[in-house]
């Protein structure tokens, strides 16, 4: 018998509303969310206590995630969301999520990406 193991998502934006509504949203057994709205926050949190996958808004004050992307582990995979879809990214992200996200698009990303999720 298979153990049912969550999967830590750290989620970077700089809308407050939408970190709540994300965490509200996808919060469960599977999946524990936490937001940050501040980039150095969750750069310096993720060197602690590294999760299994970040989401990075792209275009935060004065940073976008290609900035935010080279001070993370090169590791753990990046998705994007973000408002401009054509956006040309220097790095490589396993998905790329346009605003406004489709709340069943990001489920069944993030239960792909955890096979322990039936």
């Amino acid at each position: 018998m298979r153990m049912r193991m969550a999967i830590k998502i750290y989620f970077l934006d700089d809308e407050t509303d939408i970190l709540d509504i994300f965490k509200e949203t996808f919060s469960s057994k599977d999946f524990i969310i936490s937001t940050f709205n501040n980039p150095n926050d969750l750069i310096e949190t993720s060197k602690v206590n590294k999760p299994d996958l970040f989401f990075l808004d792209n275009k935060l004050p004065h940073f976008t995630a290609d900035i935010i992307s080279k001070e993370l582990d090169p590791n753990i995979p990046k998705a994007i969301i973000t408002a401009d879809v054509n956006f040309k990214f220097e790095m490589n992200y396993i998905a790329i999520f346009g605003k406004p996200y489709i709340n069943e698009e990001i489920l069944n990303f993030m239960k792909k990406f955890n096979t322990s999720v039936e």
